[in-house]
């Protein structure tokens, strides 16, 4: 279970620092959509903020982020059940609060690409709450 984690946590940060190495020379890779939609529910498994956190950040998500793919017809939703309540994820959702192809939702939440966004004030707090380091 240790191995599969950090080989499956392995494959989101090389996608993440392989678009970084390429964008510094000019160029806009696209990670594959099915790699980039696993790195999205990986991150989404592993950098919500749980309890300790909230109460350390001193913030509430106060609503349901719902992630959604163009290309691979995936979606996510974010919610936290109670303002001092660790964040939590499940598989689907709609309407989008984010979309777009996995690749750019998953470069979304590392920061490295833009996306239009429904509702900015709820992205913002879930920002806060998510480690996007």
């Amino acid at each position: 279970q240790e191995v599969a984690f950090i080989t499956r946590h392995q494959v989101q940060e090389a996608a993440v620092h392989h678009f970084d190495a390429a964008h510094a020379t000019g160029h806009e890779p696209a990670v594959d959509g099915e790699v980039a939609a696993d790195c999205v529910e990986e991150f989404l498994t592993t950098s919500l903020a749980d309890a300790e956190d909230v109460a350390r950040l001193g913030g509430a998500l106060y609503g349901e982020l719902v992630l959604a793919t163009t290309d691979t017809r995936q979606s996510w939703t974010v919610r936290q059940e109670a303002p001092t309540a660790p964040l939590t994820w499940t598989a689907g959702g709609a309407p989008a609060t984010v979309s777009g192809t996995a690749s750019d939702l998953l470069l979304w939440l590392y920061g490295r690409v833009r996306l239009e966004e429904s509702d900015p004030d709820l992205v913002a707090r879930f920002r806060a709450l998510a480690s996007t380091a």
